[in-house]
């Protein structure tokens, strides 16, 4: 058993932010039951709870836009009880299978090169979903499998330079016409990584996508739950102009983006990517472009070992001049945090988000998100 508790204080601020948000506590936790085999494989049953809704940035209506959504807002489900993340692990050969029956997500199986950001929506990494990968992960997710091929030997926190390969299918349960693990909507991804030993790494990551009317375009398969107005997965990351497809037709999705990660030495860490979307509608002006782009510094053991210094920027998924939206700004997303490590167990991280031109637009507010989040691990 594995397992993480996360509680966190929370706010947003700013002229509009300050006016239409409340100071939070907000809790999640995960019970991870790791259940090995053959001592080589795994077998993930994740059990997940949380009370995180997410703040309402901007005046924008919060279930159409991920704008500073933080990772412990996922698994907002009031505190019930639900299978998380069910899914096994097991080497063939010289790749690795990965098969999930429910939750998987692409950055399960592929490297993101992001560390010290990447905690896989954990409470040890960034604070936002943004700062944590490159949101071309977050197209699609739910049950399906993948490949990683290595090409050669390595390892530490970068890993061994590989091909991966996956497909994941937001609702394989269920056998109703437009449904089921073809039919309905998925994502496919390819992924070349390319390593130089554990200083240095670089990943070429498509995804192609199918998306039913009303869908998201970041959704994760629905990580973040159902969106009222809608009627499709509520957005992980990105503006709602970004994210928003058309509720009346469907709409398909090629993805390409760039990963990389640097680390000079053990105590300095720079990682970064860019992503392009382009969305293909079944109707009328219904396709449009995105992009994405971020760079993050991570200076680890900074004061005392465990401990991180973090400091990200970039513009969260955007797109530009679609009819029927307002605001063509770029959306800037600035986020710093201090993981202090108490002790083996306990790690506290106070941090703050920036979101400048929010929704898109510069006559919106800057919004502001402070946040103290204290992470228990056992």
């Amino acid at each position: 058993l594995v397992g993480e508790a996360i509680f966190a204080l929370t706010d947003a601020f700013g002229d509009s932010a300050g006016d239409n948000n409340n100071t939070v506590f907000q809790n999640r936790v995960r019970l991870d039951l790791q259940t090995s085999f053959t001592g080589k494989d795994v077998l993930h049953t994740r059990l997940a709870m949380g009370n995180g809704n997410r703040f309402s940035i901007g005046g924008i209506n919060n279930n159409t836009s991920g704008e500073g959504l933080q990772t412990f807002n996922l698994n907002n489900n009031g505190n019930d009880v639900q299978l998380d993340w069910l899914a096994y692990y097991v080497p063939i050969g010289p790749a690795q299978l990965y098969v999930a029956a429910t939750g998987g997500i692409h950055s399960d199986y592929a490297a993101t090169n992001n560390p010290y950001f990447e905690d896989y929506d954990g409470g040890n990494g960034a604070l936002s979903t943004f700062a944590s990968e490159n949101p071309i992960y977050r197209i699609g997710g739910g049950a399906g499998g993948a490949l990683n091929i290595n090409l050669g030997k390595g390892g530490g926190i970068l890993r061994p330079s590989s091909l991966t390969v996956g497909y994941l299918g937001s609702e394989p349960n269920n056998p109703g016409l437009g449904a089921g693990v073809f039919n309905g909507n998925y994502a496919a991804l390819g992924q070349l990584n390319f390593n130089l030993g554990q200083r240095f790494a670089l990943a070429a990551t498509y995804v192609h996508g199918y998306h039913g009317s009303g869908s998201t375009l970041f959704d994760a398969g629905g990580l973040a739950g159902s969106n009222t107005i809608t009627g499709g997965n509520l957005p992980i990351v990105g503006t709602a102009q970004a994210n928003t497809l058309s509720t009346l037709n469907a709409s398909s999705s090629n993805s390409y983006g760039l990963s990389a990660a640097i680390r000079p030495s053990d105590k300095f860490s720079v990682s970064g990517f860019i992503s392009y979307h382009d969305v293909t509608g079944f109707g009328a002006n219904d396709d449009y472009e995105a992009w994405s782009y971020g760079v993050g510094v991570a200076l680890p053991d900074f004061g005392k070992k465990g401990n991180v210094l973090g400091v990200f920027a970039g513009a969260e998924p955007y797109s530009r001049n679609r009819p029927g939206f307002t605001g063509s700004d770029t959306p800037y997303h600035v986020e710093g945090f201090y993981k202090y490590q108490v002790n083996e167990n306990i790690s506290i991280t106070p941090g703050v988000i920036w979101l400048s031109a929010p929704g898109q637009n510069s006559d919106n507010d800057d919004a502001f998100i402070g946040t103290l989040r204290t992470t228990f691990t056992f």
